[in-house]
């Protein structure tokens, strides 16, 4: 009964997460009456610690724990024009915790040690870019200087004719530039030498349908993640192992796709204008959820300009003007209407397995009654050997049972007491046997065929010869255990049986009990 319950536990599983695969979980919003300066949400920043960096328009909010803990506004003396960056929004902290706010041709630095904002003016700077290890890069007269691993690197990038888009760099001290043309350049950290290059697509494609970069991520399989988007969409995968670039989905979709986070190795979530979508990374279906479920009870229909996973299974979204959301996980929950559809299903399931469970019961019990009966016969056919007459039991408190037996042995012939006394005889004999006696070798003892055999034993006791065997065997087994101080290991090798416990399962169906509990029933 225990495998049954496993079984529907199993089959109700499934279901479930088969019912909700495109649902939304439920979040938590925060608009300007919770703390925000702007409903307005634009990008959204993992930090270390458990904070989320939120950023709004012209200004910035930190979250711990569900909480806003402070909010910023970016002043506008303190932004540095940079003429490189030509892109949305993006904001980067470094690994010297600084904060760094891009957006058209303009940045902001701030000091999250020192909580202020930091004076740019004298400093050179075109463009500013951070890789997922924290380390800053920053561009000036087409320079590109960063510090790895303790070194200060330098990359000149006189005479390219793209804007670069991101920096990375890995474990193999490979440093990678992305540039808005769908190229990407690696670097040996170590001598700053290009190790080589590679083109997402034809330089003709980027020249027809322009392509600015609006996202960027590291997958848990270590592969970058590219979604590009102005007119055309495209999300690309680079391997940096195989040094190739895969195409995950190629579109016109006028919804637009803003912003990309990877939650694990299998999906992808990305904002859009209608929603959010999610993208599964190996077979490449996409999924746009509309409707987002809010705490309370309440959908939001809202576009999402930012979204970002915080690395404890819970997802955030940006919205275009709703303010932002959060939920502590980013799994699909199901509708109420699911639930409904899962607990028919499951009903459905119990009420099967339940009937299964109940005829295959009924039949075990039959299958006993008709062992007991076979045993009655051998019973009397002994008695009649030893008296050549059947005699009535001393112990008539079961008179009924008496009379059947005497009716039982009445009706058979001389020939079939005696073929019945022979074969048990057989049985008996060879019962020791180690790999156990067999139909075949009781056809062979018998000196008939298989058929003849079984259709003897099935006229004359109404049961096969395999049962015939078994009930002689369990007689056996029976009488050991009450007669002898032998261990259940010793009697099932002794009889035959594979394995104790093989034998133990055999002995409580014939009888109903375990051997042991005889056994302790007759020390």
């Amino acid at each position: 009964m225990t495998r049954l319950l496993f079984f529907i536990y199993f089959i109700l599983y499934s279901s479930f997460f088969t019912l909700h695969s495109s649902a939304l979980p439920f979040f938590k919003q925060w608009t300007v009456d919770d703390g925000l300066l702007n409903n307005q949400i634009l990008t959204i920043t993992q930090m270390n610690y458990g904070q989320t960096l939120v950023r709004g328009d012209s200004c910035f909010s930190i979250f711990k724990d569900g909480s806003c803990i402070v909010t910023y506004k970016c002043p506008s003396d303190k932004a540095k024009q940079i003429k490189n960056f030509h892109g949305g929004y993006l904001t980067y902290v470094d690994n010297e915790n600084h904060v760094w706010i891009k957006q058209w041709e303009a940045c902001w630095c701030f000091d999250l040690t020192k909580k202020r904002f930091v004076d740019l003016s004298s400093v050179s700077l075109d463009d500013v870019y951070t890789d997922h290890y924290g380390n800053c890069w920053q561009l000036a007269d087409s320079v590109l200087t960063g510090t790895y691993a303790g070194r200060k690197l330098q990359i000149d990038v006189h005479g390219w004719n793209s804007e670069i888009r991101h920096t990375e760099t890995d474990n193999d001290c490979f440093l990678y530039i992305f540039d808005e043309d769908g190229l990407i350049r690696c670097y040996d950290t170590k001598t700053c030498k290009l190790i080589y290059e590679r083109r997402a697509y034809p330089l003709e494609e980027k020249e027809e349908k322009p392509l600015s970069s609006s996202a960027f991520a590291i997958g848990p399989d270590s592969a970058f993640y590219q979604l590009q988007n102005q007119g055309r969409s495209i999300f690309l995968k680079f391997d940096t192992h195989t040094r190739t670039w895969s195409t995950i989905f190629d579109t016109y979709d006028k919804r637009g796709f803003h912003s990309l986070c990877l939650p694990d190795s299998t999906t992808a979530i990305i904002g859009c204008s209608a929603g959010v979508w999610f993208i599964d990374l190996k077979s490449g279906n996409m999924t746009l959820s509309t409707d987002i479920p809010l705490q309370g009870g309440d959908t939001l229909h809202t576009g999402i300009n930012a979204v970002a996973n915080d690395g404890h299974g819970g997802l955030w979204l940006g919205t275009y003007g709703n303010g932002l959301l959060h939920a502590d996980t980013w799994q699909d929950i199901p509708s109420r209407v699911q639930y409904y559809i899962m607990y028919l299903l499951g009903a459905i399931l119990c009420i099967v397995l339940i009937g299964w469970w109940y005829t295959r019961r009924k039949r075990n019990q039959r299958e006993a009654q008709l062992m007991e009966r076979i045993r009655e016969l051998m019973q009397s056919v002994k008695s009649t050997t030893e008296d050549r007459s059947v005699s009535v039991p001393k112990d008539t408190s079961d008179e009924s049972l008496a009379n059947k037996e005497q009716e039982d042995t009445d009706t058979l012939s001389e020939d079939d007491r005696l073929f019945i006394q022979k074969a048990t005889a057989l049985v008996e004999q060879n019962i020791n046997s180690m790999h156990g006696y067999n139909v075949d070798e009781l056809a062979r003892d018998m000196a008939m065929e298989r058929t003849g055999l079984y259709r003897h034993l099935t006229r004359i006791i109404k049961q096969s010869p395999s049962a015939f065997i078994h009930g002689i065997r369990m007689e056996r087994a029976d009488n050991l255990l009450r007669t002898t101080n032998m261990s259940i290991t010793d009697i099932a090798e002794k009889l035959g049986f594979s394995t104790p416990s093989y034998f133990t399962k055999c002995y409580k169906s014939y009888y109903g009990v375990k051997p042991s509990e005889i056994q302790r029933d007759n020390q």
